[in-house]
């Protein structure tokens, strides 16, 4: 039988000192778009065995990365069907519901809502995503149900209160919605952010991440309206991290003010490829990662961040590892070649920042 024995450190050898705790940290992962194309509701529907969706199958070769990390977040680009509604693709998305449970079963945590087809079917589309996600137990940022409700939340991960706020450059039907509805999406501005950061500050957090739907689509370089607001949120000091989508590309990762920013994460699923819109960039992908670490003074340090590059498959439309796959003999010439062709673009791109090993 053992006895516990504590120690006050009033009862210490004279000149020890009690050791200090460790600092709090916390890993994230990140991902780019998550667009539920018609082809990948039909994918998503075999795998349910026709009469279920489950797009589970489609991340199994990156699951196990996405599971590994504390706060895993996406950027989910389109709304729930509201009851009644086709399912629909481009360009007045409408999906399935179990999208959200895939979503949350391959180890999200939480995503960000706020694109611009959000309002794709009008407010009831918004409540739909919002009730598709709470249904799940799946977190969410960049829309409500009025405006108190698309405030960001503060959450824990591993004893930190986190928020996560969400913004978009703009929706279809802004002017409508705010006449006819009190369901709220986030517009992009940077005072808004930093307004927004303060305010989750006050409210609590200890960290506040920043995901903003913005650029131009199909540009790797960043747009100067992205250089600005970037340039005039991490002046204020009052968010850690940045990541951004809506390019449909990579786009850089830099430091700006001190603050990492992943200005895109290209497409994370999708059916944009080569063979539908004629662009072999839009199959790219990453998974960014960063660790958060408490500093003496409390606020936290974010490593520098390190990504997995990853390419949808321009037939199946799933999401591939490109380090696992890049010498795979088992993978037809056309897959493998387009695999390397990935690689060389991401490597181009962001060479400084990709996993020294394979995952």
């Amino acid at each position: 039988m053992l006895a516990l024995v504590v120690v006050s450190p009033a009862l210490l050898p004279s000149g020890a000192r009690a050791e200090p705790p460790e600092p709090r940290t916390f890993t994230v992962a990140l991902t780019g778009d998550l667009i539920a194309h018609v082809s990948i509701n039909r994918n998503a529907k075999r795998f349910g065995g026709g009469t279920d969706y489950d797009y589970r199958p489609m991340f199994d070769d990156v699951r196990p990365i996405i599971e590994g990390v504390d706060l895993a977040i996406c950027s989910l680009e389109g709304p729930i069907a509201p009851r009644g509604r086709r399912y629909a693709g481009s360009p007045r998305f409408a999906s399935p519901a179990a999208i959200t449970r895939s979503i949350r079963d391959v180890g999200y945590d939480r995503c960000s809502v706020a694109t611009n087809h959000s309002n794709d079917q009008g407010p009831s589309g918004i409540l739909a995503t919002l009730d598709a996600f709470d249904a799940v137990g799946l977190g969410h940022s960049g829309s409500g149900r009025d405006a108190a409700g698309a405030v960001a939340e503060i959450f824990e991960v591993r004893g930190v209160k986190v928020a996560h706020l969400a913004y978009t450059f703009g929706v279809s039907g802004l002017p409508r919605l705010l006449r006819t509805s009190p369901a709220r999406v986030n517009i992009l501005g940077a005072k808004r952010v930093i307004a927004a950061a303060i305010d989750a500050r006050a409210r609590g957090a200890e960290v506040v991440i920043a995901s903003l739907h913005w650029g131009q689509e199909y540009q790797q370089a960043i747009t100067p309206a992205q250089a600005r607001i970037a340039r005039q949120i991490t002046a204020s000091g009052q968010v850690d991290l940045i990541v951004g989508s809506h390019a449909h590309v990579l786009q850089p990762i830099k430091r700006v003010n001190g603050t990492w920013v992943l200005f895109g994460l290209g497409n994370h699923l999708s059916t944009q490829n080569s063979l539908t819109i004629g662009r072999f960039a839009t199959a790219d992908g990453l998974i960014a990662r960063v660790r958060f670490t408490e500093r003496p003074d409390g606020r936290f340090d974010v490593s520098r961040p390190t990504i997995i590059p990853t390419w949808v498959h321009h037939r199946k439309y799933v999401v591939m590892n490109v380090f696992k796959h890049l010498d795979d003999p088992s993978l037809p010439p056309e897959i493998l070649r387009n695999l390397r062709a990935s690689w060389q673009r991401t490597s181009r791109l962001l060479k400084g920042f990709i996993e020294p090993l394979p995952i």
